[in-house]
């Protein structure tokens, strides 16, 4: 999936906390955050890169995927900081294109550790 990104008119970033308030680009970290779901309504752990103003998402798992989140589980997965920004240091803010599929089911994406 593709996910276009408004308000990133000078780009987004993989961002590293250095200490309180203090954001720098990491342009060799990994993104966190993102998640697919297929039809079965089950998310997935994607790989997610920055292409622009845009993020590429693709999951080894999800074959058709027909949804998108970014950071809605109650927290990031440990080791794995949800860490898209635009290049001002702004976070990115949690979505889902299909609130339909939402609230997050812990029963059917259990969290991991």
């Amino acid at each position: 999936m593709v996910v276009s990104i408004d308000h990133a008119d000078i780009g987004l970033m993989v961002g590293r906390a250095e200490g309180i308030g203090n954001i720098s680009e990491a342009k060799t970290d990994p993104l966190h955050g993102f998640e697919l779901s297929g039809n079965d309504n089950i998310w997935r752990e994607t790989k997610a890169i920055i292409q622009g103003d845009a993020v590429i998402v693709t999951s080894e798992q999800v074959a058709a995927p027909v949804a998108v989140r970014y950071a809605c589980p109650p927290h990031a997965a440990k080791g794995q900081p949800w860490n898209l920004y635009n290049k001002h240091a702004l976070p990115a803010s949690p979505f889902c294109c299909d609130w339909k599929r939402m609230p997050y089911d812990p029963a059917r994406n259990p969290m991991r550790r």
